[in-house]
């Protein structure tokens, strides 16, 4: 069923943001008109600034609203440390524990064939580059991808293109706390047994 043309083309919109189905998006749609005028407009603004002003950082291709990020030119971070990560979320997830002083790098992917994610459309060249370069003083590659197929082939690949000596490590994979074993899938008891302490 059509509303207006108006709340039509808003609720097209709002399909296209992920796990936004047509209910979903006619329910935004119907609330943001209700909420009025005043909210529209603060949304609209929020959403404009957004897209003016936050863009990736320069070195480690973090969200930003800067050439460079806050992690990248604080000289207080380990900068001879750097944690690979699939997306710019997992650089606030990572922060958010408190635990990591390096600075990050974000590939914003990983490898996939079958979604023709390849070394070329990730940010993988200047990682490789960065490291391998003269004068380059990282000693520890931290590589915090998901634990699955994607996220191993695209740690082998940059680990073959590094041609200096360097320490490379990995996030812990395991058992979470609380959790029965009997309802754990086999390819993470796997990984908690051969990765024991």
């Amino acid at each position: 069923m059509s509303l207006t043309p108006s709340l039509d083309r808003l609720i097209h919109q709002l399909q296209k943001l992920p796990g936004v189905g047509p209910k979903n998006a006619q329910r935004l749609a119907l609330f943001i008109f209700k909420k009025g005028a005043d909210f529209s407009n603060a949304l609209s603004e929020a959403l404009l600034e957004m897209s003016r002003s936050v863009k990736y950082c320069n070195i480690c291709s973090g969200i930003c609203e800067s050439d460079v990020c806050d992690i990248c030119s604080n000289s207080l971070r380990d900068h001879s440390k750097i944690c690979v990560v699939e997306k710019p979320t997992d650089v606030f997830h990572i922060e958010g524990t408190g635990q990591y002083n390096g600075v990050y790098h974000v590939l914003n992917g990983l490898i996939s064939p079958l979604e023709y994610l390849t070394i070329d459309k990730l940010n993988i060249k200047t990682l490789v580059s960065k490291i391998n370069g003269d004068g380059c003083a990282v000693g520890e590659l931290v590589f915090a991808l998901p634990p699955k197929v994607e996220g191993d082939a695209t740690m082998a690949l940059i680990k073959k293109m590094i041609l200096k000596p360097l320490k490379i490590s990995k996030l812990a994979q395991g058992i979470p706390t609380g959790c029965e074993i009997e309802h754990i899938d086999s390819m993470t008891l796997a990984r908690a047994l051969n990765n024991r302490s």
